[in-house]
């Protein structure tokens, strides 16, 4: 394959360190970018196509993201020497609160003298599960940059969610956090928090005098996930909760003008092209009589097949009714991680809206903090930076006939994605070009969800929108030729001395079932990259990458 540098040259990543280093090394962000797709396009090749049958489809996802996270290192959040820390609860004690249908024990603890040992049932059992501490004196709380505490799974749970409340009113911010099966220790900033009834961000609360924090806890949320299925029951061991200072904050990656560069080089190798469409009712297709083949984003799927000239194009839909975008920040194991997408769409106004109003649109004093919400859990996901992003501006309310009464709030959505030069969908200004006769048969009777002709006109409204991205100018889609296992472009110099400084004597694992060595090697020259390692039958596989000058 030959790199797609046209659409990564201005690509601007976080910093490259790597875990387990007190020193951070760097590179110019344009080589870092430069590197990162291409390594993504390579490795899922080699496990791909590089004589290795025996990787299935699920497996190849797996190995690439792994691999790729592992060998970049990156990481997004670093600690000062000597930082301070405040505890909130030792865990030595159980919980003052929980749902009725949650259970909790104390265990050995990681930290003094137990932890806690929590399990919170499906949400077809109770639909907000939560395990909760009450918080004392909260006045020390705007000298710290987050949260921290050590977590470990105890039944395959790999995915949780930090609440924390404020004030009498119980006002909440969620935040995700990933677990594994043995004792972590997570660092949850504040920027990572959404606020769930807009009444100030997490920042803005704890700086006030007295922020009377009320909880700090941990939920099932939200309540349904994909195809409106009831969340799984969770079960994971916390201990020593704390606030942490000292946080260094690596910055949000931002391209320098809106591309697709992952996708649209997996379209012109003709490699499989996962697309998850995340959302509210409207991309879950509510109302409609069979919205696995009437949703927009089945029809989207078959016309960017039909456009790029092959099968392997799935698009994933995520849409979940009544959800907002702070749920961004409690699903991204599910729609991220698990679904393991090359290009994630998001498409949310109308809920936001309702809960930032009050119900009523036409009263803006909030959009401030409806606009925060839109901006952090974009920024969530653009630093988890191993997929392509577009935004969808959704199709306006037409309740009393067309109107305008949305103008303000869309227009946030699309500030903040030219704040972060991300691609556009334009539903919103699609519909509202058509007359009022065109525009309300595209709705049913609530004037707030899609007719069957709605999501066929939202379909070409996205994909108008989205295929230019994934074609050339004249059409075609970007030049990228397959030669064996080599991949050739013209990088800067520097790529080598990134190859030594974030791979350069780390051994990384490999998937277990595909290879039997535990580790591989990788080389560089001014020329030439080589990985190395032994495949399911012992026979030494290397992927030699030339870098052609």
């Amino acid at each position: 394959m030959m790199l797609p540098l046209r659409s990564m040259r201005d690509m601007r990543p976080p910093p490259l360190f790597c875990a387990g280093s007190a020193a951070r090394q760097e590179t110019s962000p344009e080589v870092q970018e430069r590197f990162l797709v291409f390594l993504h396009i390579a490795v899922d090749g080699l496990a791909q196509g590089c004589r290795m049958p025996s990787i299935s489809g699920e497996e190849r996802v797996m190995f690439g993201r792994s691999f790729l996270s592992g060998l970049a290192c990156i990481l997004l959040v670093s600690v000062v020497a000597g930082a301070a820390e405040l505890q909130v609860n030792s865990c030595d004690t159980l919980p003052t609160s929980k749902s009725a249908n949650s259970t909790v024990s104390s265990i050995a603890g990681m930290e003094g003298a137990a932890a806690l040992r929590l399990t919170m049932p499906s949400t077809s059992v109770d639909t907000t599960p939560y395990v909760w501490y009450y918080v004392g004196d909260s006045t020390q709380w705007k000298n710290y940059d987050g949260v921290r505490f050590w977590v470990r799974s105890t039944s395959g749970t790999d995915w949780g969610v930090m609440e924390i409340i404020y004030s009498a009113s119980y006002y909440r911010f969620f935040a995700g956090f990933t677990i594994t099966d043995t004792w972590t220790e997570v660092t949850i900033p504040w920027r990572e928090f959404c606020q769930k009834n807009y009444k100030g961000t997490i920042d803005s609360v704890i700086a006030l005098p007295n922020p009377n924090m009320q909880v700090v806890g941990f939920v099932v949320q939200p309540s349904k996930t994909k195809d409106a299925a009831d969340r799984p029951a969770v079960a994971y061991d916390v201990d020593d909760i704390r606030l942490v200072d000292g946080l260094a904050l690596s910055p949000t990656p931002t391209p320098s003008a809106p591309a697709l560069p992952i996708s649209a080089a997996r379209a012109a190798s003709r490699q499989p092209l996962k697309i998850v469409v995340y959302g509210d009712s409207i991309t879950y297709g509510n109302q409609l009589p069979d919205r696995t083949t009437q949703a927009y984003t089945a029809l989207l799927q078959t016309m960017l097949r039909n456009a790029l000239g092959y099968d392997e194009i799935t698009v994933v839909n995520f849409g979940i009714g009544g959800k907002e975008y702070w749920a961004f920040a409690c699903n991204v194991q599910d729609f991220i991680a698990r679904e393991a997408p090359h290009l994630i769409i998001t498409e949310f106004m109308t809920n936001d809206v309702n809960s930032a109003s009050g119900n009523n649109p036409a009263d803006t004093s909030n959009i401030g903090n409806y606009r925060d919400n839109i901006n952090r859990a974009l920024d969530i996901f653009l630093r988890y930076n191993q997929a392509d992003v577009a935004v969808i501006v959704p199709p306006p309310n037409v309740t009393g006939g067309k109107n305008n009464i949305l103008d303000p709030w869309a227009a946030q959505i699309e500030a903040a994605i030219a704040e972060r030069n991300l691609v556009k969908l334009d539903v919103y200004g699609h519909f509202m070009a058509l007359s009022e006769a065109e525009l309300l048969p595209l709705y049913v009777a609530d004037t707030v969800h899609l007719s069957v002709a709605g999501h066929q006109e939202m379909a070409e409204a996205v994909y108008n929108d989205l295929l230019p991205h994934l074609q050339n100018a004249d059409g075609e889609a970007p030049d990228i030729a397959v030669v064996g296992a080599v991949l050739s472009g013209t990088v800067t110099d520097d790529l080598s001395a990134l190859v030594e400084l974030s791979v350069g004597g780390i051994q990384l694992g490999w998937l277990s079932g595909v290879w039997n060595a535990p580790e591989i090697s990788v080389s560089a020259s001014p020329t030439t990259i080589s990985i190395t390692g032994q495949d399911a039958s012992s026979n030494t596989r290397t992927l030699c990458v030339s870098i052609g000058y």
